[in-house]
């Protein structure tokens, strides 16, 4: 691919990820910047880093209720922190900045430098730096926020899952033949799902080679996380990976190519790339396992590297078994075939139509909140199981219920009422007023 053409084609995918950043905040802003001068020269410096480039909102012309500044990282020449701290205050500093966050959107070719700016954002000098930032905020107590985009320029490649056999695979519709014979009875073009278990870190690879291109269909991908649900990703992989499969709801992978088969012993081709092509499969559920799960390992692997330079074997020791017991954890993978035609509008329309549906679907869950976490959290089990056992005794004790569940019986209280009250009678009685959920149900182990 020329280079040209790879330029071009980078600065359309940034275009992407920052319209999915907006949309995902509920940003509704004048997308005719997309057009300006400036958001054109601003996309060609970050597209043209050599080492890092920082563009603001500003200066791209974007007009919205938050100040974001994009940096292009690909290595650190020293003067990072210096240059971005300068620029965020700049962005603070504007008359019409009041009570607007800063969300920093880092743009990276893998994990492993991701992994290096998340250590120096959260290094004494990276603390410094946001402390800078929110004095020059003045009144107004704003966030600086750090959001990260994977965008690799990968090479010409197969995509593919390995160590898979065919006979293990659940198929819906099922089969109605030998599992190595043709199906004559199915449908041309008709969709498929296949269900079976692979190794979590071929999709930690994939997405490493291949980066948030992989959830192009994931209409939840770039949210905000808040219930520690990344945390526990992470714990489970790091201290119990065989128990990954059992903690987790696995991952949906949609493949959209006509000729997709599963016509390996071993192996299943998800698709063959060009150079920086577009794909014909995406992650449209578990982009958050596969996202946590990629911090985790090069996160163990940069901390691996550490401890070899500072000469600690007996710690390098322990990592290396720990990375190896994690790389060996499974998930529970569901591909769904689509076959989308190109062959005419109206079949591309319907395919991109019921994918989306599919999409949604998947991803249309039921909110989990503060409240619903807490309450199976062992203290709260524990305390919840005496109020029951005393007032089936025939005392006269409430009894702690499930968010929705309070209008079922008397006498009942939900876990949110009993904080407060439990804050206010522990003399804080301010606090039981004001204070929010995460706060008042916050806890230590």
């Amino acid at each position: 691919m020329s280079e040209n053409r790879m330029r071009a084609r980078r600065i359309e995918n940034y275009k992407e990820y920052i319209r999915n950043i907006l949309s995902n905040r509920d940003i509704d802003c004048d997308e005719t910047w997309w057009d300006s001068e400036e958001a054109q020269k601003a996309l060609n410096l970050l597209v043209r880093a050599e080492k890092w480039e920082i563009c603001s909102s500003v200066q791209m012309g974007i007009d919205s209720s938050e100040n974001f500044l994009f940096l292009k990282f690909t290595e650190d020449s020293g003067s990072l922190l210096a240059a971005l701290e300068e620029e965020a205050c700049r962005l603070a500093d504007m008359p019409e900045s009041a009570e607007k966050n800063i969300y920093v959107i880092c743009i990276v070719d893998n994990m492993k430098s991701r992994v290096f700016l998340e250590r120096l954002f959260l290094s004494a000098e990276g603390k410094t730096m946001k402390k800078n930032i929110r004095k020059e905020m003045k009144a107004w107590k704003g966030t600086v926020n750090f959001l990260y985009i994977l965008d690799n320029s990968y090479n010409e490649q197969d995509i593919k899952l390995t160590s898979v056999n065919r006979f293990e695979f659940i198929q819906m519709p099922p089969m109605k033949c030998h599992i190595n014979w043709e199906n004559k009875d199915e449908a041309e073009g008709s969709n498929r799902g296949y269900v079976t278990s692979v190794h979590l870190y071929q999709l930690i690879d994939i997405y490493n080679r291949i980066g948030d291109k992989l959830f192009k269909r994931n209409v939840r991908y770039g949210l905000n996380e808040q219930l520690g649900v990344d945390r526990a990703i992470k714990d489970t992989l790091r201290n119990n990976p065989g128990e990954f499969w059992f903690k987790n709801n696995g991952i949906t992978i949609l493949v959209e190519r006509p000729d997709f088969r599963l016509d390996r012993v071993e192996e299943v081709l998800l698709e063959h790339i060009s150079e920086y092509g577009d794909l014909h499969f995406s992650v449209i559920n578990g982009a958050q396992t596969i996202t946590a799960s990629a911090q985790c390992l090069y996160e163990m692997e940069y901390d691996l590297k550490e401890c070899k330079n500072k000469g600690e074997a007996e710690e390098a020791a322990k990592l290396e078994e720990k990375i190896r017991q994690s790389k060996n954890a499974k998930v529970l993978l569901r591909i769904i075939h689509i076959p989308h035609s190109a062959q005419a509008a109206e079949s591309e329309a319907d395919s991109t139509r019921e994918v989306n549906e599919i999409s949604v679907a998947l991803n249309r869950q039921k909110p989990i909140k503060a409240e619903d976490i807490a309450f199976a959290s062992p203290f709260v089990v524990k305390l919840a199981a005496f109020l029951e056992r005393e007032q089936m005794n025939g005392k006269r004790y409430f009894r702690l219920v499930k968010r929705g569940e309070g209008n079922i019986a008397r006498r009942t209280v939900d876990l949110v009422d009993f904080a407060r009250a439990r804050k206010a009678c522990a003399g804080y009685p301010g606090d039981a007023r004001s204070k929010g959920t995460n706060v008042l149900l916050s806890s230590r182990n």
